[in-house]
């Protein structure tokens, strides 16, 4: 027995020979019996080197010709009878999904019509080798900031589509010079012959609209089903990379500071341009005693704001009487989630300092 022959056996061999007949007789396909109402999935592989699938009826009683139909009976070809049986070898495209239904002409010219209930998926690559192109053109049409390409790749019933399509084109919009890679991790689920779930670490680059640059990755449970025009992507969990806008990301930025050196007070207007509620946003407040002989920054206290909306922003102040008399020019410096605890579009505006010079 072949490999490939070996591979076709054992798609059936979970149910597909518990019951060999079909009611107006045996179905064979590829020399396998099927039982009616059952799913087939082939690869080329199972084709063993051959280009149509062969599809065979023996009646359960003499008949004159029988035709036969992948598309539920819309259309027919007439099947070449050899002892018997009916036989038609089939030349599937490269994607197809066949519904077996038989037009059976008996003796007397009497004409029936029988729905299998068979369904025959088929696809000239396997679902492995069918998700890898669609990773990889998942990445093309990214890079490329084609979003009806991207979307294609999407299946029908994908959750949200509509925000998805807003959020991918909000990318696009925000981002420059996008660079992916990815690297599937692990196989959750599958691929069976209609699903698979696989753990795909994914790493970006881009630039935002300034030119400055970024990089973000994560690990994405991603969710994968066969549908009639091929595989499709039906659903993610943690993603922080495609759709920022529909994922919701914090963007924490310091609007304003400055220092009173009457009160000796630092007060700083604190925003939130993000699409998220930042939570416990711890901010550190630093000085930095004339900043002419020295580099060194000194910790003076901090302080955590509970919540802040999104497109918000929230005034903070900070007492540094402590450090009177302030003889010398100082820089006070606030720093906004000094830990990278909150995950945000871009780390690099925490940061803000003002001089104050006696």
């Amino acid at each position: 027995m072949t490999k490939a022959r070996a591979s076709f056996l054992m798609i059936f061999f979970l149910g597909f020979l518990v019951s060999p007949c079909y009611s107006q007789g045996e179905v064979q396909i590829q020399g396998v019996t099927v039982e009616e109402g059952k799913r087939v999935s082939l690869t080329k592989q199972d084709l063993q080197g051959k280009s149509r699938i062969e599809f065979k009826l023996t009646p359960s009683e003499d008949v004159d010709s029988v035709r036969i139909s992948f598309d539920g009976g819309k259309s027919w070809d007439k099947m070449k009878k050899k002892g018997s049986s009916f036989i038609y070898r089939h030349r599937p495209r490269s994607i197809e999904t066949m519904d077996l239904s038989f037009s059976v002409e008996s003796l007397d010219g009497t004409k029936n019509v029988y729905s299998t209930d068979i369904i025959v998926s088929y696809e000239k690559s396997g679902p492995q080798e069918s998700i890898d192109y669609l990773l990889r053109d998942l990445k093309s049409s990214y890079e490329n900031e084609n979003s009806n390409a991207f979307l294609n790749l999407i299946a029908f019933d994908f959750p949200g589509q509509v925000e998805f399509r807003e959020a991918i084109d909000q990318d696009f919009r925000n981002h420059r010079n996008i660079r992916l890679f990815f690297q599937k991790e692990e196989d959750l689920i599958g691929p069976s012959g209609e699903e698979a779930i696989y753990d795909v670490l994914w790493k970006k680059n881009f630039q935002d609209t300034s030119g400055a640059n970024f990089s973000d990755s994560e690990t994405i449970t991603m969710k994968f089903k066969k549908q009639p025009s091929g595989w499709k992507l039906a659903a993610m969990r943690d993603n922080t990379i495609f759709g920022s806008t529909l994922i919701g990301t914090v963007d924490l930025t310091v609007g304003s500071i400055s220092f009173d050196g009457g009160t000796t007070t630092l007060t700083a207007v604190i925003n939130n341009n993000g699409s998220k509620l930042a939570e416990n946003i711890k901010i550190d407040f630093y000085f930095i005693d004339n900043p002419a002989l020295s580099s060194t920054k000194q910790l003076h206290g901090s302080q955590v704001v509970v919540s802040l909306g999104v497109n918000s922003q929230v005034t903070i102040s900070r007492d540094f009487s402590s450090l009177l008399p302030l003889t010398n020019p100082h820089d006070f410096i606030i720093i906004l989630d000094p830990e990278n605890t909150i995950g945000e579009v871009s780390e690099r505006n925490n940061e803000a300092v003002v001089r104050f010079a006696p």
